[in-house]
């Protein structure tokens, strides 16, 4: 099956071991074309209102970041995570990009 017919994997947040904080809210994954028009994903990883920008260059984003990382290769992802880095009132007005 080609990569783009494909479903995006869904991660369950209670399931990955992530830091207290900072908080993740939600782990939104869509697919993604990328430059060299390659498929790909792009992931949405959705903080807390509250997240400071001090936690946003946290130990915390790295443990976020290697959890997600590892939990999609475990379930055979082969497709290239391009993350994003949001507190939630920025991902409910963020513009398609």
């Amino acid at each position: 099956m080609h990569p783009r017919e494909l479903p995006p994997p869904t991660l369950d947040l209670e399931s990955l071991k992530l830091p207290r904080k900072p908080k993740v809210r939600r782990i939104v994954i869509e697919p993604y074309v990328d430059h060299y028009g390659e498929d790909e994903l792009r992931v949405w990883i959705v903080f807390d209102d509250a997240t400071t920008d001090r936690e946003f260059m946290s130990e915390g984003v790295r443990e976020v970041t290697r959890a997600i990382r590892d939990a999609l290769l475990e379930m055979g992802e082969t497709r290239f995570p391009y993350k994003r880095y949001v507190r939630s009132r920025e991902f409910r007005h963020r513009r398609a990009s």
